[in-house]
């Protein structure tokens, strides 16, 4: 009798790698356990490919000959019984061309015995009754175990077509996938690994592979994604694809796309029937979404209704606009989904934004040296999701002397040790991006650190590439309307040095001299810094000190006010969670103070709390991304009664005269420590009604009288104006 049977499935995947050899003949390989990992991720992801998976990781012939056989054994002759089968290892060859599979215990001097002959696995492929079979041969030889081989009194090469030939039988041969790394038993050291698995995998994960979009990826849409990807990227493999039928066989299904309507919605909104177009407006505004990204797409989609030219469709799509329900953000946990938000292609984000400045020297520590770092800040990302940040806003984090806070930089091309590396900021970047988060960076242009090469070289010799690199003068009597800036430690904007003979100038200290904008070369070199960072990723660069770039005579030639802050307070234990080490290492103290330190105040305290400002904050900022007209809209100051009163008009579409309740904002702020009344004119709004942003509360609606309201003590308003809810509406 032959082994036992496992318990038949219905989808079955087998990937067997072997990367490591007992005979130092055969060179290991990094390659196959890691092909293992991703093809068991993406394969057995109940989302995506829901296999269940079994790996067979440098294994002894015996032990792969035992589980090929149960593998293929175990299918069953039903239209949903599916079989994967992986291989990834060496491939070998012995003298009379005979192709095997090597193993563990493979030895390349005993050949056939302690390998897997090519003509083993056709035999138990040939007796597997699953309806629908893909295999894989990702080795060297893989072209051999399809076409042109005769393996040695075994079996001829048009039995081996014939097992594939039939619909539902597909295998793939990552040709070349491996350059040969053996040619008798002569070891080649050019082997190459092989990455198409890596292609094959990503394309499936990402979605990428996708082309018919009918929520399925098929084993040919997948092949060629990863074919394309190899070939841009100049990898010397040429995979091949052979079977019927491969376009049909879905290998996968097709990960959701954040941000796409569904597509009967789609259907609707294309239709040149008005009543299907209406209906579309309907059924947007009682789409369920949890994500940005499926809002923006909600949302240009009732905008695009709202110029629809038919006047109740446009009506319709303006009412479901106006009564849209707020984004619902995640809970704070550490397992918050950071794959299924991308950034939404938006030339105006920034106008969106809600932008959060992160001044990493304090933030998090992750190493216990008493300074915030980068990897800090990754471990903390989950929170900023949570709180709803658009984009960080990271200060300086150039090597420095930091005798200001960083914005004394030495090296434009470089991180401050103390804070990371290029590959952790990378990552940092690559983490915002997962969250659907940008990340900017300020980048300090006006000057530099008296320590940068750039000055030192300018110093020392002027008539060198560098010389005129900062702005020098024979006398301090130049610019004088510029005011100085740090009266309490500096005398003069300019200072004088011992090496050159000159003085230099400086809007700031006497550290920090001004680069000389006025040199191409010192523009150029500066564009050549900000290519280097959005190389690396980042969305974009705050020119800090910009205002003083250049210097005329007669002009004050025109204020940083940066102050040192203290340590992230996360929660109520040792050094506030921002930190274990001891106390005496941080670069400041925790704050001590009974109502505002760490003990009393902190994230973890306030999250808990749904009556806290960390709360208030989340809901404001909610607020503000359900209603982009606060960053994009027109502003239009109202005639208040109460000097003591701002009020004003944002209006989306530009104009702030035209009706539309989705679009028009009321903003009234008391700016006054007592409560006050006010009236305003607000007829042009007759017949329609605020609704309080915060609450969703009706406030009367608006009449022919000026509008009556009072308001607390610093309090404020955000009123949505709606249009009449008449039946038509409803």
């Amino acid at each position: 009798m032959g082994p036992d049977i496992p318990e038949r499935g219905k989808r079955r995947a087998l990937v067997v790698a072997t990367g490591r050899y007992r005979h130092k003949g055969l060179r290991d390989l990094d390659s196959p356990p890691k092909d293992a990992e991703v093809l068991q991720g993406v394969l057995g992801n109940p989302e995506l490919g829901a296999f269940q998976v079994d790996v067979l990781n440098d294994v002894t012939a015996q032990q792969l000959r035992k589980d090929l056989y149960q593998f293929c054994a175990s299918a069953i002759v039903e239209p949903d019984d599916f079989r994967v089968l992986y291989f990834s290892c060496h491939g070998l060859k012995d003298a009379d061309g005979t192709a095997y599979l090597a193993t563990i215990d493979t030895d390349p001097t005993g050949l056939p015995y302690s390998a897997i002959p090519s003509g083993y696995i056709v035999e138990q492929l040939s007796r597997c009754r699953a309806q629908r079979l893909v295999v894989f041969f990702d080795c060297c030889y893989a072209g051999a175990f399809l076409r042109g081989f005769r393996p040695r009194g075994l079996v001829d090469s048009s039995e081996i077509n014939e097992i594939f030939e039939g619909e539902g039988r597909v295998v793939i041969c990552a040709s070349s996938a491996i350059q040969s790394s053996y040619e008798g038993d002569i070891p080649q050291l050019g082997a190459k690994p092989s990455v198409f698995a890596e292609a094959f995998t990503y394309g499936i994960e990402s979605g990428d592979a996708a082309k018919v979009g009918n929520g399925w990826i098929s084993a040919r849409e997948a092949f060629d994604y990863a074919a394309h990807r190899l070939r841009r990227d100049g990898v010397p493999q040429t995979p091949t694809i052979s079977g019927e039928g491969t376009g049909d066989i879905y290998i996968s299904q097709a990960p959701p796309k954040p941000g796409a309507l569904p597509a009967y919605i789609q259907i609707l909104l294309n239709s040149p029937h008005e009543e299907l177009r209406h209906q579309a407006a309907t059924m947007l505004q009682e789409l369920r979404y949890d994500d940005e990204p499926t809002a923006l797409a909600l949302l240009e989609a009732l905008e695009a209704l709202q110029r629809d030219p038919v006047e109740y469709v446009a009506y319709a799509a303006r009412a479901a606009r106006s009564r849209l329900r707020p984004l619902s953000l995640p809970t704070l946990s550490p397992d918050i989904p950071v794959g299924s938000v991308p950034i939404a292609r938006d030339v105006r984000w920034y106008m969106r934004a809600v932008f959060y400045e992160v001044l990493i020297r304090c933030f998090q520590d992750s190493n216990e040296d008493g300074i915030g770092d980068i990897r800090g800040l990754i471990q903390r990302m989950d929170y900023l999701q949570w709180l709803g940040i658009d984009c960080l806003m990271i200060t300086p984090i150039f090597p420095s002397p930091v005798r200001d806070g960083g914005y004394d930089c030495t090296d434009f091309y470089a991180i401050h040790p103390e804070y990371g590396t290029i590959s952790e900021f990378v990552e940092l970047v690559e983490e915002a991006h997962k969250r659907g988060m940008r990340l900017v960076m300020d980048l300090v242009v006006n000057h530099t650190s008296d320590q940068h090469p750039w000055f030192q070289a300018s110093r020392s010799d002027h008539d060198r590439p560098y010389g005129d690199f900062y702005v020098w003068s024979d006398t301090d009597e130049k610019y004088w309307g510029a005011r100085v800036i740090f009266v309490d430690t500096e005398r003069s904007n300019w200072t004088y040095d011992e090496v050159r003979g000159q003085y230099f100038w400086h809007r700031f200290f006497s550290h920090q001299p001004d680069l000389n904008f006025e040199n191409p070369k010192v523009q150029d070199a500066m564009i050549e810094v900000l290519r280097f960072w959005l190389d690396l990723g980042i969305d974009g660069c705050r020119l800090v000190a910009a205002p003083f770039l250049y210097e005329r005579e007669g002009t004050n030639c025109e204020n940083l006010r940066e102050t040192e802050r203290t340590p992230m307070q996360w929660t109520p234990d040792r050094n506030g969670g921002f930190s274990q080490t001891d106390p005496q290492r941080l670069y400041l103290p925790p704050i001590m103070d009974p109502f505002y330190g760490y003990l009393a105040l902190n994230v973890e305290t306030q999250e808990r709390n749904s009556a806290s400002f960390l709360q208030w904050t989340r809901r404001m900022i909610e607020i503000r991304k359900r209603h982009p007209v606060f960053g994009i809209g027109s502003y239009e100051e109202l005639t208040s009664s109460n000097p003591s009163v701002l009020a004003f008009i944002r209006t989306l579409n530009g104009t702030g005269t035209e009706a539309e309740g989705s679009d028009v904002v009321l903003c009234v702020y008391n700016l006054s420590r007592f409560p006050q009344p006010v009236e305003l004119d607000l007829r042009r709004f007759r017949g329609m009604i605020p609704v309080e942003c915060t609450g969703s509360v009706m406030f009367p609606r608006i009449g022919i009288l000026s509008y009556l309201m009072t308001l607390p003590a610093y309090a404020f308003y955000w009123f949505l104006i709606w249009p009449p809810r008449d039946d038509h509406a409803q």
